[in-house]
């Protein structure tokens, strides 16, 4: 495939304090693994880090991309969905939300492919008007996620026979 035909993927990123070398900076990063994914699939992987939350610039971002990733990352500000924030939650990434929330916004006004992922599922569910649990054990009890102190860990799924999901991945 040739680098004109491939596919650009813009992929949301963290923004937060990063130490690496001689450097403890302010710095936009991403778990390489989305990176990869998409290089995998056939697409170029281009980052896309909070931005001043502008209907005029997250167009303009749009406008040079061929679909779009929202990647997972911390809890989103829970008064974004009336809710106060519980002892568990994370501590907001009020540019991130920002962003992110601007970015929905614009990608859902075009026919532009857009996956959601964790995190980026929660901000399209509060966009469109939903709330969140805050602290999943409170709901259903002890589950064993986000084991040892990893920012990104992994946890099993089910992929639902007959599903779209299932259609994609494989059961």
């Amino acid at each position: 495939m040739s680098a004109s035909s491939q596919p650009v993927i813009g992929i949301t990123t963290y923004r937060q304090q990063a130490k690496t070398g001689v450097w403890d900076v302010d710095a936009a990063f991403l778990h390489s693994g989305y990176i990869e994914s998409v290089a995998r699939a056939g697409g170029i992987a281009v980052l896309l880090p909070p931005q001043p939350a502008s209907m005029d610039i997250a167009d303009r971002v749009l406008d040079g991309i061929d679909g779009l990733v929202f990647a997972g990352g911390r809890d989103i500000n829970p008064e974004r969905y009336d809710q106060e924030p519980g002892e568990h939650t994370d501590q907001p990434d009020l540019r991130r939300d920002d962003w992110e929330f601007t970015l929905v916004n614009a990608v859902l006004r075009r026919e532009l492919p857009v996956l959601f992922i964790c995190r980026g599922a929660q901000v399209l569910n509060v966009y469109r008007g939903g709330t969140l649990f805050q602290h999943l054990p409170d709901v259903i009890g002890k589950i064993d996620y986000q084991r040892g102190e990893a920012l990104l860990t992994e946890m099993e799924m089910t992929v639902s026979p007959g599903s779209t999901l299932e259609s994609i991945v494989g059961s």
